[in-house]
């Protein structure tokens, strides 16, 4: 079984397991609230994978074109008084 087999595996008996357990107000806030935390770190991790491979893709050229030029619009040229300020 691979991790993200497992991963999924855990969250599927967690779901299970709530609706077993009685869960008081305080109890479900905290859980409400990691629960949130970890759609957000999710969300996150898909986003910055999704950039990863667009940026390795070997005919991705034009992503790292539009990186470049993403930074030296924020930044400036590495050569510019402004790039080290920032």
């Amino acid at each position: 079984m691979s991790i993200n087999e497992k991963i999924s595996e855990d969250l599927d008996l967690i779901c299970q397991r709530v609706w077993r357990v009685g869960v008081d107000n305080t109890t479900f806030y905290v859980l409400k609230e990691k629960t949130a935390l970890l759609s957000a770190q999710l969300a996150v991790h898909h986003t910055l994978h999704n950039t990863l491979t667009r940026l390795l893709d070997p005919r991705g050229t034009l992503s790292e074109l539009r990186l470049t030029k993403f930074i030296e619009t924020l930044y400036g040229k590495p050569d510019n008084k402004k790039f080290d300020t920032r």
